[in-house]
Parts: structure tokens; sequence; C-alpha cells
């Protein structure tokens, strides 16, 4: 069952719509219990959903918010079942108040599952070079 592009936008775009406005439950829905991630902020990977919605949840009880995210410039490759998607990251954050601005590029590697839905498997975020953090 190949994973078509028009799917890829349509799930990058639930994803980035539910991350604009710090919708908890129907950002992690996007990805997959097993899923990795890679956040340049963080010491390690984080190894599965569970892991990542742990320190989301802790970001959140801080106060964190996130007002907006406006995915540019990007790139998807089709693998069969699977697919790559590549993208400029502009995240607007307000923490307890203080307003915030960063610029990154992420991977998403999103997968076609056996009932046709589509999830995140992998996500990479690093700070880009030329905008900064």
């Amino acid at each position: 069952m190949e994973i078509t592009e028009a799917e890829v936008v349509d799930a990058a775009a639930t994803m980035v719509e539910a991350f604009s406005n710090s919708r908890t439950e129907d950002y992690f829905a996007c990805f997959d219990e097993n899923a990795t991630f890679l956040f340049h902020p963080e010491e390690r990977r984080l190894e599965s959903r569970a892991a990542y919605r742990s320190i989301w949840d802790g970001w959140m009880a801080e106060g964190l918010r996130i007002t907006s995210c406006k995915s540019t410039n990007r790139r998807i490759q089709l693998h069969g079942p699977v697919a790559l998607l590549t993208h400029d990251v502009e995240t607007e954050l307000d923490d307890n108040g203080t307003l915030s601005t960063s610029f990154e590029r992420e991977t998403i590697v999103f997968a076609k599952n056996p009932d046709g839905t589509v999830s995140c498997l992998h996500e990479h975020l690093s700070i880009d070079p030329v905008q900064g953090q």
C-alpha cells in the first residue's frame, strides 16, 4: 500500500495545525506509539511517543504554549509506504508571557498503516543555521 503525496500533505497539515494550537491529544494522535524523536534541545533520542508526551506535558505544566507554527520550503519524497517530509519551521511560543520565535528545520518520516491511515514514525528537528533560534 503506497503512500501518496496528498496523504503526506494532509498528515503534515493536521500535525502542524494541532501543534500550532497546543492541542495535545490531536497532536499526539499523529504519531505512531513507537515513533522516535531527535530534538536539538534534548540530550538524547526519545524512544517513543510516550517519552515525548512526558516532556511535552512538562512544558505545558510549566506554562509553555505554542501560538503559531508555519511550515515552508517543503519537499516530499515518496518511497512505497513511507515518505520523507523536509521543511523549514517557524514557531511562535508563549512561555508564561514571554514571547519568542524559533527557526528550525525538520524531517518527518510518515508511513501508511495497514488500515490506510498515515502516522509519523520519526521526527528530527534542528536549528536553522541561517535564521538561528
